[in-house]
């Protein structure tokens, strides 16, 4: 689904406007070798980076839900952030059938925020997205 090799966005000043470019600047923030942590990145108006947060332990696949709410309401809390970009870290590989659920809890208290979730990448053996499951057209 994301290729290996992209150039990293410099914050602040390359759009991050494709799943690639998003990936490549939350794979920078992952833990070596891979443990059960969120990623969070944040956007500006005009899709820009403007913070990398890492949330670590996040071992319950319920957690980044809880991970969402707090990102949601600090992008809320500041004037240049608009969306976010969410990443889970989960070393088993696992996809499980509840994520399709979980995308749509966060993208619904995002909404009701006005805040956009982009996207939620799940990394484990490989790295995919719970709206491609759901048929849901992409966000970017």
């Amino acid at each position: 689904m994301v290729p290996a090799f992209c150039r990293v966005p410099q914050a602040a000043v390359d759009r991050i406007d494709t799943p690639r470019v998003a990936w490549a600047a939350c794979a920078l923030a992952r833990s070596v070798p891979p443990r059960s942590e969120t990623i969070i990145l944040f956007l500006d108006h005009d899709r820009r980076g403007r913070g990398l947060a890492v949330v670590s332990g996040t071992r319950e696949p319920s957690d980044v839900v809880d991970v969402a709410e707090f990102a949601i309401h600090s992008v809320v809390a500041s004037d240049e952030l608009d969306a976010l970009v969410i990443a889970s870290v989960r070393p088993s590989g696992e996809i499980l059938g509840d994520d399709i659920d979980r995308w749509l809890e966060m993208s619904h208290v995002a909404d009701a925020h006005g805040v956009t979730l982009v996207e939620w990448f799940v990394a484990g053996e490989s790295v995919w997205c719970p709206r491609d499951l759901l048929g849901e057209r992409p966000r970017w």
